[in-house]
């Protein structure tokens, strides 16, 4: 029983399938947006059709052979017409100005029932001519393929219309034998236009289920190719299937790498590691989300990051305290981190900055990355840091060496493997050094 009540529930609230309440109310504005554009469609055309009869008519009319018969259809047309301006000039107030969904479902029966009214008004004139119930037929299979009504509404505007229509339709048509064919191709017709209205409501609640299945599935590549890639690479990346690699005059690049790191993996749980380095790798990410700078890759216990890759500017100052931010973390956490490996977690920092090219290089397992001599004065810097330290270039100093809010320690021009000796400098906050005199 319970499983009969369900097919019959979902018969007549196919709606029920969306879940979410959300959702389910985009839909039914979905509903209400399309229905308005069709109905505005519709009787732009229907109003064209109308002036072309008319002029008919008229022409009929002056000519004197528009008989009874024709003068009532015209007086429909006429009001048809009406019918159709008024309807236009109401629906765009609507769409404006109504919010509520449960509006648009009243308006859109109560649109549907005028319709009816006035095809059984044509219908049973045509009774008195050729005892057709063409028109009637027309606007029932008409109305369930224009306009997306709720299964019940449908019911109800299918029934309240036939009975209308059936008690009337005797005063019309009195030939005995048009009259019972009519009374049964029209109960008939109505079933099969009212299935037909159900089935495309209910193909309009399934293609919507899909198209927000797709989104989703749609959004979820996309936060995970925006997880891989900087968020202006992936875009380009989904739009073209390719990316051009990209010249960048002023680039900060920043490598970090971990103290005695090989130690401390030799003498501990290789799942605690992971976790631990797991963690850590999580707030250096969202202290760089917070300068909005870009993270490049890790290697192993390495993290490098950037900053300017996409802007006029090198963002030096930002990877400078992205930077400090993540010494202080550290500094914050070593008593949780010495708790649970046995040691301390320091990190050396090594900041250039310069000319460098990115992109992605070639089409399977991609990552974006970084070329340039920047990116080897950095690593260079990084090596020949000091533990918990922010070793910068002469190029990166002269950028921020007029800011109030650092400290900079000269190391002179020192040798770094396989380059030139570079000239080098510890940059701390300024408040450290103050503190220190104190």
């Amino acid at each position: 029983m319970k499983s009969f009540f369900k097919i019959i529930l979902n018969f007549f609230y196919p709606d029920r399938l969306i879940e979410d309440p959300v959702e389910k109310v985009f839909f039914y504005f979905d509903v209400a947006t399309t229905n308005i554009s069709r109905v505005i469609t519709f009787y732009y055309v229907n109003i064209f059709g109308l002036l072309c009869i008319l002029i008919s008519d008229g022409i009929r009319y002056y000519n004197n052979t528009l008989d009874t018969y024709a003068t009532e259809l015209t007086i429909i047309h006429i009001v048809l017409l009406l019918f159709s301006i008024s309807i236009i000039i109401i629906s765009k107030y609507v769409v404006r100005r109504i919010n509520n969904p449960n509006i648009f479902r009243v308006y859109f029966f109560i649109i549907s029932l005028l319709i009816f009214f006035i095809l059984i008004w044509i219908t049973l004139i045509d009774q008195k001519a050729n005892g057709q119930i063409t028109v009637m037929i027309m606007g029932y299979f008409g109305v369930a393929v224009l306009i997306y009504l709720y299964p019940l509404d449908s019911l109800l505007l299918y029934l309240i219309s036939t009975i209308i229509f059936l008690i009337l339709l005797p005063y019309y048509q009195e030939n005995k034998q048009i009259l019972t064919s009519h009374f049964i191709n029209i109960p008939i017709l109505m079933l099969i236009s009212y299935s037909i209205s159900v089935m495309l409501f209910q193909a309009k609640v399934k293609d919507f289920i899909k198209s927000k299945k797709i989104e989703s599935a749609t959004a979820e590549l996309d936060t995970l190719v925006q997880k891989v890639l900087p968020t202006q690479v992936a875009f380009k990346l989904r739009k073209e299937n390719t990316i051009e690699p990209i010249v960048n005059e002023n680039v900060t690049v920043v490598f970090i790498d971990f103290v005695s790191f090989s130690t401390i993996m030799e003498k501990t749980n290789p799942m605690i590691i992971f976790s631990v380095l797991d963690e850590l790798f999580r707030k250096f990410d969202a202290i760089l989300k917070k300068y909005n700078l870009e993270k490049i890759k890790t290697i192993g216990d390495s993290y490098m990051f950037a900053g300017g890759l996409f802007k006029e500017i090198s963002q030096v100052k930002e990877c400078i305290d992205a930077s400090l931010d993540i010494i202080d973390m550290l500094n914050q956490e070593q008593t949780q981190l010495k708790y649970k490996t046995g040691y301390n977690w320091y990190v050396r920092i090594g900041i250039d900055k310069g000319k460098v090219i990115s992109g992605i290089i070639g089409d399977w397992r991609f990552v974006f990355d970084l070329w340039g001599n920047p990116v080897n004065i950095a690593a260079r810097l990084e090596s020949v840091s000091l533990p918990q330290k922010i070793n910068i270039s002469r190029n990166v100093y002269e950028e921020i060496r007029l800011y109030k809010d650092y400290y900079f320690e000269p190391r002179g021009i020192l040798p770094i493997k396989n380059m030139e000796p570079v000239e080098m400098f510890f940059v701390d906050r300024a408040k450290k050094m103050l503190s220190s005199i104190d």
